[in-house]
């Protein structure tokens, strides 16, 4: 199961594969593959909210906005 299912409906509906989608952004596919499994948090959302209180939850709110 996914835990973030849109950024894969986003890749999917411009027709990218994963490691296109990690070769533009410079980082392995298989790293990309943790960012779309929830596996890893994304470099720049980690960044806006580093993880201290709620932060988490914000994070998720963030990644699952429609």
């Amino acid at each position: 199961m996914e835990k973030y299912p849109r950024i894969r409906n986003l890749r999917e509906d411009s027709d990218l594969t994963q490691q296109q989608i990690g070769e533009a952004i410079n980082v392995p596919q298989r790293t990309y593959d943790y960012y779309e499994s929830g596996q890893r948090m994304i470099h720049v959302v980690s960044q806006l909210f580093p993880q201290r209180g709620n932060a988490g939850r914000h994070r998720r709110s963030l990644l699952q906005a429609k």
